[in-house]
């Protein structure tokens, strides 16, 4: 494989990677329209729970939130996340 084949596959294979990150997904779809529509609940799960509940807790005002979020995911992707209740099963 030449040098040029072998970087552009690199660059492929990298912007697969970042497209698929679950805190970057969130960010960049999750929108708050939800004037007078009450609390929020935060709820995630899967194994990319933790990264998903950190975006969307970094993005929902924690005035709108209605209480402590909940995220569920394997015991290996547990990572602590501020105001959410991380569980491992």
């Amino acid at each position: 494989m030449t040098s040029l084949l072998k970087q552009h596959a690199l660059q492929i294979f990298q912007a697969g990677v970042a497209a698929a990150d679950p805190y970057q997904a969130v960010k960049r779809c999750l929108n708050l329209h939800h004037a007078a529509a009450g609390k929020i609940h935060l709820i995630a799960f899967g194994k990319a729970a933790c990264a998903m509940a950190k975006a969307a807790a970094d993005i929902i005002p924690a005035a709108d939130l209605a209480g402590v979020g909940i995220a569920v995911t394997n015991y290996e992707n547990v990572t602590a996340v501020a105001n959410v209740e991380v569980i491992g099963a």
